[in-house]
């Protein structure tokens, strides 16, 4: 049996991850998780067996837990809860009756484990809940903009009609309990499970699993009832937080539904339609509540008339049944994540080479830079990165480590076999690779077709005008990469003017790269070399980000007119750094470049490095943020 459970388990659980994740949470909030450490352990083993691969802790709530994992080769979202039979029975029962309903959560899979102690719950990963959303925003003192308060309101209101029809109740309805899917740009409520289906005259004391603050009045009522009116009211207190922009108190919202509502409203006339519907929403009465085909009917004749008033401009509502709310937020900060691994020093190998044969690893970052390694030693690195077919992204620091064209080409060759790598940093610099050593890694380069992101450091290697064509004419094969980070530094008299014609003309036929990252920084270009790499750049229209540094490459004020003329025909930059610096520039370079920089209409984000040699910094004007260095 134990050898039966060896050959399932194909990852080691991190056991240490789920340890710190334990006590983090004990120290807190002052209490135990639903899950123990060791239970975390177990639930790792029990969602492998189905090929369910955990990769990241979401968070805990009073039901259990919600992880990140990949299955079936879809990123998933996968809550884990204790369980309880009736509770289970009654939400599966819920969403089937809602399945046709948009803004719903929906599942993919529900199962128990093999003990029929726990229940997992498989759905899509959604971005963040509206309370990530509310707290990001009211922390920056902000509110979410009116329109897509309407455009939300809109949404839940139509789950609350599916609801009102089919004589349900939600009964938890807070920030928490609604998704948002960046995707399809849409809320969509979730957590049903203290829901309930009703008759006329169901009483409040059925209701166990509300949250007071947003709940309704006759929530405190023993001769209550409920119905959709009391799911009304909770979105009322929600709605009411986003046009104040500011989370209630507990007390503040058992003063609201006391009556005293009007204490609260947002005093500000940009609200003073919706106001008028919370205040709706949030009647003491049920009988005088708003119910949710009203709701829908006022909510969507408030969007007509934002419509009429803002037509053709950026707060423009999308009509109904086309409603599309773009908020750029993800909860990625919260994520504890399984399946990322950091390592310093080359004498470590052997423990990690352990490590990494037996976990889940899509994110691998090793620092082995000055170790004075060598080609043998290169090869030793590779081998291990070749075990991780399942990384993602790889971090890989061997500057001044010795490892030379052969080391280059060992790891170049392990890279190849890599397929799964979509975001590549390598740091190859100072390790004098030479025409050959950059020959090698750029045939390997080619080999990685599925990298989209790359950070190439070749800086102090010796490299010449030839070497430059060579990589040069290894980067024109990835054409999946959009951002490229490319840093031939520090090879000083070998590249020169014609190293800069190179790798010029091949990031001309680069046209996938939008951000581009190039440090051409000490490498004797001169002003021929500042026109050839300005020409190429004039000729990758698809670039909106980039830096440049040119420093210390004897530009002269003719270099520098070349450059400012090409960044003039970039018409689709809008966030540029360029760095001149030690260049010897006096008063003319000034006036050519703030000539320049005045006819760049559509860069929004600038940052100019460059020595002062002479008072000319009146020639900028306030229009962009500048930094000169002394």
């Amino acid at each position: 049996m134990q050898q039966q459970q060896d050959i399932e388990l194909k990852y080691q659980a991190p056991e240490e991850i789920f340890q710190e994740i334990f006590k983090g949470y004990q120290n807190q909030y002052k209490k135990n998780m639903i899950f123990d450490s060791d239970e975390l352990t177990i639930i790792y083993n029990e969602l492998q067996k189905k090929k369910i691969y955990l990769t990241s802790y979401i968070s805990e709530g009073g039901f259990g837990c919600v992880f990140e994992a990949k299955y079936n080769k879809e990123i998933v979202a996968v809550k884990c809860s204790k369980a309880d039979f009736e509770k289970i029975k009654e939400e599966e029962k819920i969403l089937k009756l809602l399945k046709n309903t948009p803004y719903v959560f929906k599942t993919i899979e529900g199962f128990f484990n093999e003990k029929k102690s726990r229940y997992y719950q498989i759905s899509k990963r959604y971005s963040c809940t509206l309370q990530n959303i509310m707290f990001r925003y009211f922390y920056e003192r902000k509110t979410l903009p009116l329109n897509q308060i309407v455009g939300f309101a809109i949404q839940m209101s139509t789950v609350f009609e599916a609801i009102q029809q089919n004589n349900l109740i939600h009964s938890d309805i807070k920030p928490d309990n609604i998704l948002y899917d960046s995707q399809e740009k849409c809320f969509n409520l979730c957590d049903f499970g203290e829901s309930k289906s009703f008759k006329d005259g169901s009483k409040t004391y059925d209701l166990k699993g509300f949250t007071r603050k947003y709940a309704a009045p006759e929530s405190i009522d023993p001769n209550g009832l409920f119905n959709i009116k009391f799911d009304i009211y909770g979105l009322g207190i929600i709605l009411l937080e986003l046009t104040l922009g500011k989370f209630l108190e507990d007390e503040d919202c058992t003063f609201i539904r006391s009556g005293k509502l009007l204490n609260y409203s947002s005093k500000d006339p940009l609200y003073l339609d919706i106001n008028q519907i919370i205040t709706k929403m949030l009647e003491k009465m049920p009988q005088n509540r708003i119910d949710s085909f009203e709701l829908t009917k006022q909510l969507n004749n408030l969007r007509l008339k934002l419509e009429s008033q803002f037509t053709g401009s950026n707060l423009m509502i999308s009509k109904f049944k086309q409603s599309s709310l773009q908020i750029n937020y993800t909860w990625e900060y919260n994520l504890v994540r399984f399946d990322v691994y950091i390592f310093h020093g080359y004498h470590k190998l052997s423990e990690i080479q352990e490590c990494i044969a037996k976990r889940l690893v899509h994110m691998l970052r090793l620092t082995f830079s000055q170790n004075h390694l060598g080609a043998d030693e290169a090869k030793n690195i590779g081998m291990s990165l070749e075990k991780c077919q399942n990384m993602t992204s790889l971090y890989l620091n061997l500057y001044v480590s010795g490892v030379g064209a052969d080391g280059a080409k060992n790891i170049g060759m392990s890279l190849e076999k890599c397929q799964n790598i979509t975001s590549l940093d390598l740091n190859l610099g100072g390790n004098q690779l030479g025409a050959d050593g950059a020959k090698n890694i750029g045939m390997s380069l080619v080999k990685c077709q599925n990298i989209t992101s790359l950070n190439l450091d070749l800086n102090w290697n010796n490299l010449g005008a030839d070497e430059a064509k060579n990589i040069g004419m290894s980067l024109e094969k990835c054409q999946n990469i959009t951002s490229l980070n490319l840093n031939l530094a520090y090879n000083y008299n070998k590249f020169g003017a014609n190293g800069a014609k190179n790798i010029g003309m091949s990031l001309e036929k680069c046209q996938n790269i939008t951000y581009l990252d190039l440090n051409l920084r000490d490498n004797n270009l001169g002003a021929d070399g500042a026109k050839n790499i300005g020409m190429s750049l004039v000729k990758c229209q698809n670039i909106t980000s980039l830096n440049l540094n040119l420093g210390k490459n004897e530009l002269d004020a003719y270099g520098a007119k070349n450059i400012g003329m090409s960044l003039v025909k970039c018409k689709n930059i809008t966030s540029l750094t360029l760095r001149i610096i030690n260049n010897d520039f006096g008063v003319d370079v000034a006036k050519n470049i703030k000539m320049s920089l005045e006819k760049c209409h559509n860069i929004t984000s600038l940052n100019l490095f460059i020595y002062i040699f002479y008072r000319f910094e009146d020639y900028f004007e306030n229009k962009f943020k500048i930094k000169m260095d002394n």
